[in-house]
């Protein structure tokens, strides 16, 4: 696909695999210019993203939220 979108793909992982799946979408991202989208409360798998965009009580800000 041209998208995936993600909704805390990791939020039940032990670290090592969460560190697998990050990895992962980031190679489909890479090698096939796939588009992942994605919504995380975790700072280390959001840092994965070329472009991080914050939400705020249901608005974007420049404010890390983490």
């Amino acid at each position: 696909p041209s998208l995936v979108i993600l909704d805390e793909p990791t939020g039940a992982l032990d670290s090592r695999m969460e560190e697998k799946v990050m990895h992962l979408l980031s190679r489909v991202n890479r090698v096939h210019g796939t588009a992942i989208v994605q919504v995380t409360h975790s700072k280390k798998v959001a840092e994965y993203g070329k472009r991080i965009v914050y939400l705020k009580d249901g608005e974007i800000t420049d404010e890390t939220v983490f």
